[in-house]
């Protein structure tokens, strides 16, 4: 069975498959065996290869682990959907590699919220496993970012109209734009100006 990061590159690299197929595209990433019809509804499709992860190893959260297999039901025959996390992008959400994500049979990569918005997919989760096999190398989703330090909103406006090319040398002039801005302390916020 691949990797996690093998599961990726092997995802990253393919450019189609057969319409249709996500669930043995998906479970073919990580060399894994079929599920299977684990609902005796007459198909082996992704709503089985969800079925197949012990519950211990399902998560409904929206922050996949990298590499792991995302799963949704639903869909125009209820086959739902089966696909992999490939990273995150600069807005903190999850990138999935799908099939038909690019057009019939076009793999390409979406925000996760893509599926439900555009095929009104319902997520399901993801999973540590692939057909009831341990994917070893997932990931953790990144931590958000720490919001940036600010001095208040006043002074940060006044650095960026300073710091933008006004050419403040008296007093009298920094004092005039920081009055504006709510400032009136103006030695104790830049000691070097006298």
């Amino acid at each position: 069975m691949r990797t996690a990061t093998e599961a990726i590159a092997a995802a990253k690299s393919a450019r189609n498959f057969h319409r249709g197929r996500c669930q043995a595209w998906t479970h073919d990433l990580y060399l894994a065996p079929a599920a299977g019809d684990r609902d005796g509804d007459g198909d082996a499709d992704a709503v089985d290869g969800w079925k197949s992860e012990p519950s211990s190893a399902r998560f409904a959260d929206r922050k996949p682990m990298i590499g792991a297999p995302v799963a949704w039901s639903g869909g125009s025959s209820n086959f739902g959907h089966r696909a992999i996390c490939v990273g995150y992008n600069a807005k903190g959400e999850p990138l999935i590699r799908s099939t038909d994500a690019g057009g019939s049979g076009v793999i390409a990569t979406r925000p996760l919220s893509w599926f439900e918005k555009e095929w009104h997919l319902k997520y399901l989760g993801w999973s540590k496993t692939i057909t009831g096999k341990k994917i070893v190398g997932l990931k953790a989703a990144p931590k958000p970012a720490a919001p940036a330090k600010t001095r208040g909103q006043h002074v940060d406006a006044a650095i960026a109209e300073l710091n933008a090319g006004l050419k403040l040398t008296t007093e009298g002039s920094a004092s005039n734009l920081l009055f504006r801005k709510g400032l009136f302390q103006l030695r104790t916020i830049f000691p070097i100006i006298r």
